[in-house]
């Protein structure tokens, strides 16, 4: 037995992401990335571009992180919560005591995050694309 759905046809709803009143925030944000999984910064690199991102730097170690986050400048930061040598605390109070946008990616569950991290965006691992693109226009803002 089948069964048919006749959906009514309806005019099409401007998508908000797509007006051209509204430019999107994404469109050549610069973005630093630390993260020590290279199969996951390689996916991540992708990504940001599909979505008009360019990546501005990468680290995969808290020291390097760091090293970046004094000598450059971004739009918006994309941190793992822990990378090879600790905890990404002093790059999130760095990025925050200059007024730089966060998101932490982090496998860990996402009430913990948002607890440590207050008023930074928080994606949890794995993400999809569109929960980066949500992420990333937050933090934007």
């Amino acid at each position: 037995m089948s069964i048919a759905v006749t959906v009514p046809s309806r005019p099409a709803q401007p998508d908000q992401s797509s007006r051209h009143d509204m430019p999107d925030p994404l469109c050549g944000a610069r973005v630093f990335v630390a993260e020590d999984e290279p199969m996951l910064l390689w996916a991540l690199e992708a990504v940001l571009g599909d979505l008009g991102c360019h990546l501005a730097g990468s680290a995969t170690t808290v020291a390097g992180a760091l090293t970046f986050v004094a000598a450059e400048s971004f739009d918006v930061a994309i941190l793992d919560r822990t990378l090879t040598d600790g905890a990404i605390d002093p790059v999130v109070r760095a990025l925050l005591a200059r007024g730089t946008p966060v998101v932490i990616a982090s496998g860990a569950p996402e009430d913990e995050s948002r607890a440590k991290y207050p008023g930074v965006g928080v994606l949890r691992k794995p993400f999809k694309e569109d929960d980066l693109r949500r992420a990333l226009r937050t933090a934007l803002g």
